[in-house]
């Protein structure tokens, strides 16, 4: 994969989850970041006290794949999460499914045209709510998913799993 397109993929997955990002002043804020959303508070990581929503700037640059000069790869500067999506967060990208489905663009990079979510992608995605609901109770690999449920419980600040990168 051409270097440059993960910043763009990484968008795509962070505008999906929870539906479309607002700028609120210089900040943007996903609406699965909300103040109030579940799993979307001060108390997550190994001793409940990182933000479930923070992200880290990484500076991007250039490196050489396979250690080869000939292969350069370039990622631009990007924000990358601090933690998974949590249960929590996921679960209000399923209670608006499937209006929070992302639409054609979605995650562009802006100095890469094209690289937003491509609407080819579409029939990847489940096309109702109850279809979603579906694929987050299958088993993976004969595991079941553990962390998801249908109603809020205790798994609200855990990691959610079993989920396709469409």
């Amino acid at each position: 994969m051409n270097g440059r397109l993960l910043p763009a993929l990484f968008a795509v997955v962070v505008t999906a989850c929870g539906g479309r990002a607002t700028t609120s002043g210089s900040a943007t804020v996903r609406p699965s970041c909300r103040a109030g959303a579940p799993g979307a508070d001060q108390h997550c990581g190994l001793t409940g006290n990182v933000d479930c929503c923070g992200w880290s700037k990484i500076p991007g640059g250039t490196s050489n794949r396979l250690n080869n000069p000939k292969l350069p790869a370039t990622v631009s500067p990007f924000k990358l999460d601090l933690l998974e999506v949590t249960v929590g967060r996921f679960r209000a990208f399923v209670d608006a499914y499937p209006a929070s489905r992302p639409k054609a663009g979605d995650g562009v990079n802006p100095h890469i045209p094209a690289s937003g979510w491509q609407s080819a992608w579409d029939p990847k995605l489940p096309a109702t709510r109850a279809e979603l609901l579906k694929t987050l109770h299958a088993d993976i690999g004969n595991r079941p998913c553990p962390a998801w449920t249908d109603q809020p419980g205790p798994n609200e600040r855990a990691p959610v799993g079993c989920l396709g990168w469409y």
